[in-house]
């Protein structure tokens, strides 16, 4: 199975293609270095995900909680979480890997293990940080450089399924006892408020947006708006939109023989000068310095 480097999000990053609808997993080596502000900007999706940090460091923040990783260390993040992960050091580059419930979920229940699916269905913990040098931590940093390293497609997805259900098992080891809480009903409310501004963005990004319009997806106010985006993606709205047509232009630039002027109106800049500037701030060359260069191939 080829590894993705995973340059942009998706319109819609919560549908996901897959190579094997039967077997919804997909991976992705993420380097931080090709994203805007060497960031990867906040969304969600239904799947849940799992980061190797394999060199540098990496900031996640998720659900509006920031947590750093060194390399060697691992991330899980729930399905259904808001996340974002923004370098802290030069060349840092992660592998991850992401994987629809359903199957983890079919497979327990076909063995009379539902109760060890519970994480999944009740989203809970949002995040966890694995420890390397715990026996369990170890082994599930050791399954993960195991699909990375591969590069066989011999019985691919037995390989991947054994590698998944050990990652699995030790995570069920490690995450913390279930307790009843109640959840905390404002971060909820501005956790789905967020999910329909990233939503409305993505749609439209294409088009000329504005603050109000931003905020009226959600159906909340202005100040509102910018609290949401400030607790939960580090980000303004605007800075929001801008990276994620960034994004979206790099696809363009590596995937078409678009124009840089058409590239520059289809993501939704009404200004070559500014669009070329801006891409030039972050990428360190212009568009088409990026195309020629051809540094990512998708």
């Amino acid at each position: 199975m080829e590894k993705i480097l995973d340059l942009s999000l998706n319109d819609q990053r919560e549908e996901l293609d897959y190579e094997n609808e039967r077997f919804p997993f997909r991976e992705y080596i993420d380097n931080y270095d090709h994203f805007p502000e060497q960031c990867f900007p906040a969304h969600w999706h239904p799947e849940f995900e799992l980061h190797l940090i394999l060199r540098g460091s990496i900031e996640f923040r998720v659900e509006g909680n920031s947590v750093q990783l060194k390399s060697g260390q691992v991330i899980y993040i729930a399905p259904n979480s808001i996340h974002t992960a923004r370098a802290l050091t030069e060349n840092s580059l992660s592998y991850n890997i992401i994987i629809l419930p359903d199957l983890l979920t079919g497979f327990l229940q076909s063995i009379n293990r539902v109760q060890d699916s519970r994480p999944l269905n009740t989203l809970k913990p949002d995040y966890f940080i694995v420890d390397p040098d715990a026996k369990e931590g170890y082994n599930i940093a050791e399954s993960l450089r195991k699909l990375y390293y591969s590069n066989t497609n011999d019985y691919q997805e037995l390989f991947l399924f054994e590698n998944l259900l050990a990652i699995w098992r030790n995570l069920l080891l490690v995450f913390p006892k279930q307790v009843m809480t109640v959840e905390d009903p404002h971060a909820a409310l501005q956790s789905e408020r967020m999910k329909a501004m990233i939503d409305f963005i993505h749609q439209n990004y294409m088009q000329s947006i504005t603050i109000n319009e931003i905020a009226e997806s959600s159906n909340i106010s202005k100040s509102e708006c910018f609290r949401c985006f400030s607790t939960l993606s580090e980000m303004t709205p605007m800075e929001y939109l801008n990276n994620y047509r960034l994004m979206q232009a790099c696809k363009l630039l590596l995937n078409t023989n678009d124009s840089m002027t058409d590239i520059c109106f289809q993501t939704g800049f009404n200004n070559t000068s500014y669009f070329a500037k801006k891409f030039k701030t972050q990428y360190g060359m212009t568009p088409k310095e990026y195309r020629t260069n051809n540094l990512v191939a998708f």
